[in-house]
């Protein structure tokens, strides 16, 4: 399973030493991913992936990370979605995909069979709204993955698009055939999404 945001992250830490010859690149990731591999231009550091869960994500994201990058002497921080540090020590780049929590036209997307689950993605929400103008305000430059996102987000979140630059979406090498083998193989479903219950990936399972 192949979350977004982390399938992007991983493709520009892999792609950046090459890119930027004489760079240090600095990866931070959770302490269970395996599919990033340190190399001599490359360091990678895992996270507790307790961590990374409800608040103390909102505090890794918003506190430790400042601390860390003043720590290491960062130049640029690259961040795959809309929370940064509230006082980044250096120039961000932030990543603009995420419209569910601007589209009034979604009505109420964060439903959930219990009530806990409920509640948790409306707190998200709710968080990410208020954080992801703040991110674009406070960055050096956005990367938005259409021009129909960076219109959303300039109406709703206050979104720059002087300082914005529409890179489109591509397919991963990971899910590309290597040309060996039979050409038959079982059907398959790819619906692009991560595992949440505003995505209403039932309905997707069902009319496929």
């Amino acid at each position: 399973m192949y979350d977004g945001a982390a399938t992007f992250s991983l493709n520009v830490a892999r792609r950046l030493p090459a890119a930027l010859p004489g760079a240090r690149v600095v990866a931070y990731v959770v302490e269970d991913e395996h599919r990033l591999l340190p190399s001599e231009s490359l360091e990678v550091r895992p996270i507790g992936t307790g961590a990374v869960r409800a608040g103390g994500r909102v505090t890794l994201e918003t506190l430790w990370l400042g601390l860390e990058l003043r720590q290491i002497g960062a130049d640029v921080l690259v961040s795959p979605h809309e929370s940064i540090p509230f006082l980044p020590p250096c120039p961000v780049v932030v990543v603009a995909q995420n419209l569910v929590y601007h589209r009034p036209s979604f009505g109420d997307p964060f439903r959930g069979r219990e009530r806990r689950e409920r509640a948790r993605t409306r707190l998200q929400a709710a968080y990410y709204r208020r954080r992801m103008g703040d991110a674009y305000a406070k960055a050096a430059a956005v990367v938005a993955v259409s021009d129909h996102t960076a219109q959303v987000l300039e109406a709703h979140a206050r979104l720059d698009r002087s300082k914005t630059t529409v890179v489109l979406n591509g397919a991963d090498s990971d899910f590309l055939a290597d040309g060996g083998g039979s050409a038959e193989r079982e059907p398959r479903l790819l619906t692009v999404s991560t595992l949440a219950p505003y995505k209403n990936l039932e309905d997707t399972i069902d009319v496929s």
